[in-house]
C-alpha cells in the first residue's frame, strides 16, 4: 500500500505571506512543494502525492485540511518560510504525533539543515491548525 503525502505550500492567491527582497513567500513555498513533489517521484517509490496546490490560489486552511482527510493521508507537510523573528529552520508536528509523523520529521529535519547549513531552530511540536484538523495526530 502506498504511503499517501499531501503537499501544502503555504499562502498562495491573495496571500502573499512573507514579503522581503522582492521576493513573496506564496511563490518560494510553491516552488519548494513542486521541487519535493519531482524528487519524491524521481528518485523514489512506494507513495502517492496530492498537493493542497499547484498554482497560484488561495485553499483556505480548513479546505487543505478537509482535502487531505478526505483522501486519507498519511503525513501531511506544510511549507513556509516566514519573517521576523528568528533565522533557520525549524519544524513542527502535533503534541504525541508518534509514528509515522515523528519519523518523517526526522529524516526531513536533519536533510533539510544538512543540504542548507541553515541553523537548527529545532523539532518543536504545537497544536497548529494543520495538525488539530488533520489526522497527523494519530500513530
Amino acid at each position: 500500500m502506498a504511503t499517501k503525502i499531501y503537499l501544502d505550500p503555504g499562502h498562495g492567491g491573495s496571500d502573499t505571506g512573507a514579503v522581503g527582497n522582492g521576493l513573496l513567500e506564496k511563490n518560494l513555498t510553491l516552488q519548494i512543494a513542486l521541487k519535493i513533489r519531482d524528487i519524491l517521484n524521481d528518485e523514489y517509490t512506494g507513495h502517492s502525492i496530492k498537493m493542497s496546490r499547484t498554482t497560484d490560489k488561495y485553499p483556505t486552511l480548513t479546505e487543505r485540511t478537509n482535502a487531505a482527510n478526505a483522501w486519507n493521508a498519511d503525513f501531511y507537510l506544510s511549507i513556509h518560510i516566514n519573517a521576523g523573528g528568528g533565522t533557520g529552520y525549524e519544524d513542527y508536528i502535533y503534541p504525541g504525533a508518534g509514528e509515522p509523523s515523528a519519523a518523517y520529521r526526522n529524516i526531513i529535519h536533519s536533510e533539510v539543515v544538512k543540504a542548507t547549513a541553515f541553523k537548527d531552530r529545532g523539532k518543536k511540536t504545537n497544536d497548529l491548525h494543520y495538525c488539530v484538523n488533520q489526522k497527523c495526530r494519530r500513530s
